[in-house]
């Protein structure tokens, strides 16, 4: 198979060496396990051929769940010209080295996640979108900056001294597999030597690659004796929301009139509405956590993702308002003080009444969305009938129990409730929990859902560190996809019909 020129390209960046070495007879024999131990790091010097440093690459290996994971930062200066740039790529494997996940986190080159299934695969990116390819994908996964995963490509292949293995392998940014061969040789003095398109490795006596000489572009990267300290990651914050290109719906500007004011937004319409009945798509109100945020969830410096939930049900046939806080948006009214969630309330229900009165709208057919605080807004707005499915995400529970008892004895609806299992914020045993029972109780065991999600935090976005309110300003950070797919499969089987 011809390989791609964006692998090509990628392929060049490999190389890798150690620090001297006494010469061996013989070569060491190959590895039986993995070549890596669980929580090994390595790290790679980036030179040109005359020993100009370019930059270099930091690596963990570890085991997560049964599962090999590697985790590698990159700085380098592709132009040479001082402005080093940095990257971070994590890939999950399972046992046999098939793909189950990938994420890519850069300034320059975009940041996206890759999902493998037996389904196939799903692709998203911070615009939002999502492609799917339906058949699945076995080959291990293949990209430049990862000394430590062309060991265990290496390695996988089985390719021995004297011999020559091809493997295929999936690259990433080309979203294909393609082939790469290996051919490994034995030094007079042991050492191994393995021959690839993009240049030439030299092996240690772990199997781990020492040394690599690109053919292309002439960098070198060398195996350092100790890792040194992480690499920073530096990301352009997401700081507006990027309307998906592929999206296939029209946005309105749209306005509610409130008690002292008016709340501005943005009403999505669905292009594809035949399926519908009479061609009326259910709307959806989200109502937002405590602090003003505006229609996409933007709040200061910190993106809650608002906008990954919205364009979900959008993409889906749903009509979606996405209305700016009080004290969120150009004009309108203030914020309200801490605690004052009727007004919001109050709020929240005119714009229920509005975005029904949508010639497009499905009138007997309306969702709510709460977050947080905004979950029992939510609660207490769906006892009106046109309220068809109540979804509750990371819902506070704790402090508000005389309110959530006077809102749940009105509720005959069903109810999804979202919680993330890394939320620092919200508990998932003394309040999800305690407040799935209590509903269950109410509307019975059919129509209430609880999902709670590892490694998840307070804004539903993928959580694999310790939660807390700095990690919510790093912008790199997209909802769990796996919270995206159970939140937009439960909403069309509660509200049915497209």
């Amino acid at each position: 198979m011809k390989p791609k020129s964006a692998l090509l390209l990628a392929s060049v960046l490999f190389a890798c060496s150690s620090g001297q070495h006494a010469p061996r007879s013989a070569p060491a024999p190959r590895p039986v396990s993995v070549v890596f131990e669980n929580g090994e790091i390595l790290a790679y010097r980036i030179t040109d051929p005359s020993g100009v440093v370019l930059g270099r690459t930091r690596g963990e290996f570890s085991r997560v769940d049964g599962e090999l994971q590697l985790v590698t930062r990159l700085e380098i200066d592709t132009r040479r010209d001082g402005g080093f740039e940095t990257a971070e790529h994590a890939t999950r494997l399972g046992p046999g080295f098939e793909p189950r996940l990938y994420k890519r986190l850069s300034s320059s080159r975009g940041r996206f996640e890759i999902q493998f299934s037996a389904g196939g695969l799903s692709v998203h990116s911070e615009r939002g979108q999502s492609e799917v390819r339906r058949e699945p994908v076995r080959a291990p996964v293949y990209f430049p900056e990862d000394m430590m995963l062309l060991a265990l490509l290496i390695h996988r292949s089985a390719v021995m001294p004297g011999g020559s293995e091809v493997l295929d392998v999936f690259a990433p940014d080309a979203q294909s597999s393609e082939l790469l061969s290996f051919r490994m040789w034995a030094e007079a003095d042991g050492r191994l030597m393995v021959e690839m398109p993009a240049g030439r490795a030299e092996l240690d006596e772990r199997w781990h690659v020492r040394r690599f000489e690109s053919r292309e572009h002439g960098l070198i990267f060398e195996l350092e004796q100790r890792p040194g300290d992480p690499i920073e990651l530096t990301l352009q914050d997401r700081k507006r929301y990027l309307r998906p290109d592929s999206a296939d719906w029209e946005d309105r500007e749209f306005v509610v009139a409130v008690r002292d004011g008016s709340l501005s937004g943005v009403v999505s319409i669905p292009r594809r509405r035949a399926g519908w009945d009479k061609k009326l798509a259910p709307p959806v109100v989200f109502i937002s956590d405590r602090g003003p945020q505006d229609r996409y969830g933007q709040a200061g410096d910190v993106d809650r993702g608002t906008w990954a939930l919205q364009d979900k049900l959008a993409e889906g046939g749903f009509i979606v308002l996405r209305l700016d806080d009080r004290g969120a948006g150009p004009e309108g009214p203030p914020a309200p003080r801490e605690g004052e969630s009727l007004e919001r309330s109050d709020d929240f229900g005119r714009a229920l009444e509005a975005v029904l009165r949508l010639p497009e709208a499905d009138h007997q057919r309306a969702v709510l969305v709460g977050h947080g605080e905004g979950a029992l807004i939510a609660a207490r707005l769906a006892f009106e009938p046109e309220v068809a499915a109540l979804v509750l995400v990371a819902p506070r529970y704790r402090g508000l129990e005389a309110e959530w008892k006077t809102a749940i004895a009105g509720l005959n609806k069903p109810v999804l409730i979202l919680q993330g299992l890394a939320d620092f914020e919200v508990s998932w045993k003394d309040e999800a929990d305690v407040l799935s029972k209590l509903i269950t109780a109410k509307v019975g065991k059919n129509r209430m859902k609880l999902a709670a999600f590892d490694r998840v935090d307070h804004l539903m976005k993928e959580e694999p560190k310790t939660s807390s309110i700095e990690r919510y300003r790093d912008g790199s950070r997209l909802i769990d996809t796996r919270v995206l797919d159970a939140f937009a499969a439960w909403v069309r089987q509660a509200v049915p019909g497209l």
